[in-house]
């Protein structure tokens, strides 16, 4: 069996070296992409959730009814097109740390997230577990 020299292992660490930073490149592009998908899915869901919003919480009379409707959507940020929300929320992100605000709960969704993260992890272990 033969030993590898010394420039034949430096060039397979350089070619790997390559694999890993050109697979890590990769990563961003279709993180990008999956956040438009999923942040355009949410909004392709039937119903408007301010309608719903102030239905359930509010007994008003119609023209009331419209300028809350407004105010709320002003308020959210649903009053301007989907792309300037988008870019919106990746600022949130990168800037605040922030995945958002839930619409129901008023709260922030990482919250959310993390109330419920060691549920989801014993399922987890648990499935992981039970499978092998």
């Amino acid at each position: 069996m033969r030993v590898p020299t010394f420039y034949e292992s430096i060039k397979v660490d350089q070619s790997m070296r390559t694999y890993i930073i050109r697979r890590l490149l990769l990563v961003i592009p279709t993180l990008i992409l999956v956040s438009m998908i999923v942040f355009g899915g949410i909004r392709l869901i039937p119903g408007d959730v301010v309608l719903q919003l102030v239905e359930e919480h509010t007994f008003v009379s119609t023209s009331e009814a419209d300028e809350t409707i407004d105010a709320i959507r002003a308020k959210l940020g649903l009053d301007v097109p989907i792309h300037i929300q988008y870019v919106r929320w990746l600022n949130g992100i990168f800037t605040r740390g922030s995945i958002g605000v839930s619409l129901w709960k008023g709260t922030e969704v990482s919250h959310l997230i993390a109330a419920r993260l060691p549920t989801s992890i014993e399922l987890v272990l648990l499935s992981t577990l039970i499978s092998v």
